[in-house]
């Protein structure tokens, strides 16, 4: 495996997924003109899909979450899931890595890059970072707030501190969508996606970083528990690029995870 870079290594430590700087790309008239038809395009499918499925439409966002579950093993299996540990393979420019990400109730989590010194975890409200000696310091959130916990998750409606409203219908990757937005008491606002054929998660966008930032699931797949999880996720971060991704390799549903496992946040 080819050695990591360390900035690549203090970015993967940071963010949920890396990201890597590159200049955005300057975009021609005929780029313009296409992103224009393509648009129009969109709109006329959208007003033709509204217009065919009047009436069978989710008007909440409280059905749409709920067949998002109906469709990812049911929200009730995901409550009774009290740890999990997911491992991704994935790549940041030539160097290939492995990552693992842990939760445990209530929200604990845990970030690292296999093979690589430090880790990063949470308790739902702060961050700790452990540097190469082993060392914790607490840090910025960097959005584990926003990605950590099960409930988090699960989208649990359940959840304190964090609201579901409906914003409407829209063309995602030129499939309708319900469009939620996830509001937390702290401001903090994503918009998800949910594909209405299939009733999933597909798009996620957040503005935290250095401009939009888009988080595309795909190819979910059934693993212990009756749960269903994306095994491909791809992230594009505003002019930071190009897109970056990771493949769900393995899942262990109520692992054991001791409280030291999860550094300083267990006290």
């Amino acid at each position: 495996m080819a050695r990591m870079p360390a900035h690549v290594l203090a970015l993967l430590l940071l963010l949920p997924i890396a990201a890597i700087a590159a200049d955005p790309p300057t975009l021609t008239e005929e780029h313009l003109r296409f992103r224009q038809q393509s648009a129009a395009r969109d709109e006329a499918r959208l007003r033709g899909f509204l217009a065919a499925n009047e009436g069978e439409l989710a008007t909440t966002a409280g059905e749409v979450l709920a067949r998002h579950h109906a469709a990812t093993g049911g929200l009730e299996a995901w409550r009774a899931v009290e740890s999990l540990k997911m491992t991704f393979r994935g790549g940041a420019g030539s160097s290939e890595l492995v990552l693992e990400r842990c939760y445990r109730r209530p929200d604990l989590y845990r970030q690292e890059v296999v093979g690589s010194p430090g880790a990063s975890v949470s308790d739902g409200e702060r961050v700790w970072r452990q540097g190469p000696d082993g060392s914790w310091s607490e840090a910025p959130s960097n959005g584990y707030r926003w990605f950590g916990g099960l409930d988090v998750l699960a989208l649990d409606p359940d959840d304190p501190g964090v609201s579901y409203e409906l914003a409407g219908v829209e063309m995602v990757n030129r499939e309708p969508c319900y469009h939620v937005a996830q509001v937390w008491d702290d401001d903090e606002r994503h918009e998800l996606y949910f594909s209405i054929a299939s009733g999933r998660l597909v798009e996620r966008l957040t503005d935290y970083l250095s401009g939009p930032s888009w988080f595309s699931y795909w190819d979910y797949r059934e693993v212990d528990g009756g749960l269903w999880l994306p095994h491909v996720r791809i992230r594009s971060v505003g002019d930071l690029g190009p897109p970056h991704g990771v493949v769900l390799e393995s899942v262990e549903v109520d692992p054991e995870l001791p409280d030291a496992f999860f550094g300083p946040a267990a006290d």
